[in-house]
């Protein structure tokens, strides 16, 4: 018998991910149970805000294991759909884990009312599983799938915000005590292990048996992202640059941590396929046409591996682009399109599902920063859209 998977984590999917993707998709044992998607259904998934798309990792050194799909996560209802769950592993209880986190995720993340799916009848391993947690059968959608011995059917099964608190509150019976551990990191990546792995991982569900455990924030999972940018020690080490950078260019430290977190993850190596470098991903051009005369002095690639010129060059391009258009959100569709894109729009944003979805995160991010930092002081934001652009 295989042993069970110790950790397990959620990071969010790339493009240069998806050839992994499909094969997992296309793999004989779980071509059965699922429609394979297209290539380019599962890019627009990656881009467009209604969607989660997520890679899975699990075990030692955590090798990519399979991925998972929610949508509806800007429903106006607020019902969100796990849309696909995929996994190479069997058996090894990897698939109740990311049940278990992504119904976490729905309803305390992305404050679902509803959280639903659809199986095929055949699958009879999955719909245990559901049923086993929490999730209610409320029909099935009789031959609506083509196989290839007929037909078969989908059954929908649901679990409502109430069932899930109830659920959560009374939830001593874990399999006897069992616990779920995680954290969620930087790059808004979410880590979960069926034990404490070390200081970072927090009650997910379980009994606590010290609250000391218990870090403030924790107890909302909505809150994850936050408190890691609260406590880590990438993003303390770099407040003096952060306040430094408010201070030169007016523009606010919560702002910052949202552009670096959405970029980069804190990370201040990282070069992106297209050439962008370090914190804020910026290029040699940007860096060199944003560079002070001291800095011009270095290679803008050298320099930009540098988390001080690199945040304070992005600072300064992003006040730049905030006076020039005159609200937050069209100077990051600019940031991240292109100044020329957004005037061609006539100056509001522009119409580019991976443009909108950019926006949306980093000011997604801002707001919890800007309620977390002030929780009396704002109450509301409000996006003004051009009439001649798109609404993020």
């Amino acid at each position: 018998m295989t042993s069970p998977i110790q950790a397990v984590r959620l990071r969010p999917t790339m493009l240069s991910d998806l050839d992994f993707v499909i094969s997992v998709e296309r793999d004989q044992a779980n071509a059965p149970f699922i429609t394979p998607w297209e290539r380019t259904q599962h890019e627009g998934a990656i881009r467009f805000p209604d969607f989660r798309h997520f890679i899975v990792e699990a075990g030692p050194a955590y090798p990519s294991a399979g991925f998972v799909i929610l949508q509806g996560c800007r429903n106006p209802h607020h019902s969100v759909e796990l849309k696909r769950i995929v996994l190479q592993l069997k058996g090894q209880g990897l698939g109740r884990a990311c049940v278990r986190l992504l119904t976490q995720m729905a309803f305390r993340d992305l404050r679902a009312h509803r959280f639903w799916l659809d199986v095929k009848s055949l699958n009879t391993r999955a719909l245990a599983l559901y049923r086993s947690e929490g999730f209610v059968e409320e029909g099935r959608l009789r031959d609506s799938v083509k196989t290839d011995d007929g037909y078969d059917s989908l059954v929908v099964m649901s679990m409502l915000e109430s069932e899930y608190s109830a659920l959560a509150e009374a939830h001593e019976p874990i399999a006897a005590g069992a616990q779920l551990w995680g954290y969620v990191d930087g790059a808004g990546v979410a880590h979960v292990a069926s034990t404490q792995v070390d200081s970072r991982y927090h009650l997910v569900m379980g009994e606590s048996t010290a609250s000391a455990l218990r870090v403030p924030g924790k107890t909302d999972g909505a809150r994850g992202l936050i408190t890691w940018l609260e406590f880590a020690p990438e993003v303390k080490s770099l407040q003096p640059v952060l306040r430094e950078a408010a201070r030169l260019h007016g523009v606010d430290i919560e702002l910052l941590k949202a552009v670096i977190a959405v970029e980069s993850g804190f990370n201040p190596r990282v070069v992106s396929p297209r050439g962008a470098i370090g914190l804020m991903q910026l290029t040699p051009e940007t860096a060199d046409r944003y560079a002070t005369r001291a800095e011009a002095k270095r290679p803008a690639a050298e320099r930009l591996l540098d988390p001080r010129i690199n945040v304070l060059t992005g600072a300064r391009m992003l006040a730049d682009l905030t006076r020039r258009f005159g609200r937050i959100d069209v100077a990051l569709a600019a940031w991240n399109a292109g100044e020329g894109t957004v005037r061609k729009h006539g100056g509001g944003m522009p119409p580019i599902a991976e443009t909108q979805a950019h926006v949306h995160l980093v000011l997604e991010l801002y707001w919890a920063l800007l309620q977390n930092n002030l929780p009396r002081g704002a109450h509301q934001l409000q996006l003004h859209t051009a009439a001649s652009g798109s609404a993020p």
